[in-house]
């Protein structure tokens, strides 16, 4: 072990110093429907072994847009630009299911990291307005998934 000051430091284990990325926070763009567009047309032309292409179900982006669709109906109607503390605590835990999800299968991390979901998500911070284009932009991913052939189950 080598030492720091008179005491000894241990060593981490091989590979440890290489940490996964989350995604830092990143604005929704204002054209946030052809971004939904532009990716789920991108990814229909990319061949099945890609190691790019997310063959996600319509379905499982149907589960992750749930989550936002909570706390959106809880938000829409209200005239106040802050979130409600409930609501920041849904946010955090609509992040911590998304990520569980990416986990649990490739398909789902890769399609997170393409669109941005992690990014955008974060950078709702307080914002209604934002929760509520993040919450249109995953109904555009849907909506497109569908249309160019996503399949469902």
């Amino acid at each position: 072990m080598p030492h720091q000051g008179g005491r000894s430091v241990p060593q981490r284990p091989a590979g440890l110093e290489q940490k996964q990325k989350v995604e830092s926070p990143i604005p929704l763009p204002a054209n946030f429907v052809d971004e939904a567009e532009r990716l789920m047309q991108e990814n229909n032309k990319l061949p099945k072994d890609d190691k790019h292409r997310f063959d996600i179900t319509t379905s499982k982006i149907r589960n992750l847009l749930s989550l936002a669709t909570e706390i959106y109906h809880q938000e829409y109607l209200r005239n106040e630009p802050k979130l409600l503390e409930e609501s920041l605590y849904q946010i955090q835990m609509m992040r911590v299911r998304m990520l569980y999800e990416a986990g649990r299968e490739p398909a789902v991390k890769t399609f997170l990291a393409q669109s941005h979901l992690i990014g955008y998500l974060k950078d709702i911070g307080d914002d209604r307005m934002k929760l509520i284009r993040y919450t249109q932009y995953l109904e555009a991913l849907v909506a497109y998934h569908r249309y160019f052939g996503g399949r469902e189950n």
